[in-house]
């Protein structure tokens, strides 16, 4: 309620309060008459009430009146102030009209101007008219705002509307005729290589359309504008023939190579320098090859999208990183997710076979042949890696047996040496799984090839003992290579053949060992003595003679044990066959 305001827009905002602050007050009294009938309810009952606690009632039951008294002041001091802005307002209205007048006026004078010569002076004073044209159009805009604040009638400022429209063709000729007579010598006797010929297109084209429309009907019946517009549409017209000549020279495609040819041709020697200008160009008459010209500039056009082609095809190798991951318990690596990898390799190489037959890959044949040299290095890096990655997950669980190391120690011997190879290298590519790092690592794919040559020989190793082991003991064709492995991979615990007796054995799904106390069978000996076989159902068979798989003879050698059992349950069926 005691500030001042210090704008129209302002004042309205604290009128609107110091009004509706009654409201508030009214709700306040209802409080302070409810907080009154408690206090008094609370000495009637003796209750102690603190001092305190009575002067701050006593205080807030005489605010309502002081906060009416301020009101008051507040709304006539407002009131005051609506009267200062009001005539503030009356003052701005007069002296925004005036400015509206005297802008037209100025607008006026350009109709005038009809020396191109001093565009550049013209545009200057368009560009302040084009000033106090925007600020007068905001001090209306405002000045129509307050009196809407007020209620008063809205003053009319649709002149500035049409002064602007009025305006806009002078200051669109002015302007392209200082931007054109600006640019032109630049153009023409500045560095050549520094010439954006695109741009200079566009601005030439933006500028003639204009300059052909203001002649032909935008200044019908103004003789100077018009014979300034016609005046700069010619010179538009005289600098048009060079723009073919600029594009096809600064061509973005356009090489040494393409400039020696140019120069062989004319038999002057050009060199894109700081020191040629499109003058010196012009002066050689190099436009009389225009043909030629064009020619060269389309070669090397095409060349450049090879050239852009590639970097494409080389940048979308830089963010592409490996999915290597930690193997189970291994303690090393291995590859996935390389579908990304593969898609790129493949998409890539089929483009590469469209490049290299373009008739215009020559001038970057050996580009083209070190990415496409690379393209089918990657290829038979990843085809060799897949390969030895399939091998060597299949074969390491096997060769990390003991008795498996035993049993094929020269096959063991060259699965080590492959392992510590591919450890050796899964760490490094973990270490940093961007593809290219990882394919500049020196001899990758040799080393894969040899690591495949090195498993080829130790699966067929595996292959040969596993047929020998099999030839021992026929039965075990009935199994798989993985549940055979499994088998021979523990040969000191007959308990892991039990679940493959079935296979072995029809209708025997177990056998009972002497011992069935877990520590005496872990300890071997007379405890893993076999005393009978089990069926599926239940059915125990005791056989005559106990089979002894841990015994000397038998203790690392399976099929031996599986044939005393064999020929023991051959026996046991004998002898109770012949009973029965």
């Amino acid at each position: 309620l005691q500030e001042t305001s210090k704008d129209p827009e302002e004042l309205q905002h604290l009128q609107t309060y110091a009004k509706g602050i009654k409201d508030e007050v009214e709700e306040l009294q209802v409080e302070l008459v409810s907080t009154q009938r408690n206090l008094a309810l609370l000495e009637d009952f003796h209750f102690d009430v603190t001092p305190e606690d009575v002067t701050t009632f006593w205080t807030a039951f005489g605010q309502p009146s002081i906060v009416s008294r301020a009101q008051g002041a507040a709304l006539q001091r407002q009131e005051d102030e609506r009267m200062v802005f009001m005539h503030r307002l009356e003052v701005d209205t007069k002296e925004c009209v005036g400015d509206v007048a005297s802008l037209e006026g100025e607008i006026g004078k350009l109709e005038g101007y009809s020396d191109i010569k001093n565009s550049e002076e013209y545009a200057g004073n368009v560009s302040l008219i084009e000033m106090q044209l925007q600020q007068t159009k905001e001090r209306a805009a405002l000045i129509n705002s307050r009196e809407k604040l007020f209620g008063l009638p809205l003053t009319d400022f649709d002149d500035i509307k049409r002064l602007e429209k009025e305006f806009q063709p002078y200051e669109t000729l002015w302007r392209a005729a200082a931007s054109f007579n600006r640019e032109q010598p630049n153009w023409m006797h500045g560095p050549f290589v520094q010439l954006d010929a695109d741009r200079i297109e566009a601005d030439v084209a933006r500028w003639f359309k204009f300059a052909f429309k203001a002649e032909k009907s935008i200044f019908d019946g103004k003789e100077a504008p018009k014979g300034v517009a016609g005046e700069l549409k010619r010179d538009l017209e005289e600098f048009q023939v060079y723009i073919p000549l600029i594009q096809a020279l600064r061509a973005p495609g356009m090489r040494d190579r393409h400039w020696a040819k140019l120069s062989q041709k004319i038999q002057v020697d050009i060199r894109p320098d700081q020191g040629l200008t499109l003058k010196l160009l012009l002066e050689s008459d190099i436009d009389k090859y225009h043909d030629y010209i064009t020619e060269v500039s389309e070669v090397a056009q095409n060349e450049y999208k090879l050239e852009k082609t590639l970097e494409t095809m080389k940048g979308a190798w830089r963010e592409l990183v490996f999915d290597i991951s930690p193997y189970k318990e291994s303690g090393t690596y291995v590859l996935r997710g390389v579908d990304d990898v593969l898609a790129l390799l493949d998409e890539q190489v089929v483009k590469m076979q469209g490049i290299r037959g373009s008739q215009h890959a020559k001038a970057l044949e050996k580009e083209v042949a070190d990415w496409a040299t690379k393209l089918n290095y990657f290829q038979e890096v990843l085809d060799e890696w897949l390969r030895c990655q399939k091998t060597w997950m299949y074969l390491e669980p096997i060769f990390a047996s003991p008795d498996i190391m035993r049993q094929m120690p020269r096959e063991g011997v060259k699965f080590q040496k492959v392992d510590a190879l591919w450890r050796q290298t899964l760490d490094a590519a973990a270490q940093d799984p961007q593809v290219l790092a990882v394919m500049q690592m020196e001899n990758l794919r040799n080393s894969f090839v040899s690591a495949n040559k090195e498993l080829d020989l130790v699966q067929k190793g595996l292959n040969d003992y596993l047929e020998t082991k099999r030839a021992s003991f026929p039965r075990f064709y009935f199994l798989s290579n993985d549940e055979l492995l499994d088998i021979l991979s523990e040969t000191k615990d007959p308990r892991r053949v039990v679940p493959h007796l079935s296979k072995c054995f029809e209708a025997v799904c177990g056998v009972q060992f002497r011992s069935s106390d877990p520590d005496e069978l872990r300890a071997g000996g007379k405890h893993l003595d076999i005393l009978a076989m089990v069926s599926g159902e239940g059915e125990v068979v005791q056989l005559l003679q106990p089979v002894e798989p841990d015994a000397d003879k038998n203790r690392g050698s399976v099929e031996r044990w599986l044939l005393e059992m064999e020929a023991a349950m051959r026996e046991s069926l004998k002898h109770i066959g012949g009973r029965a």
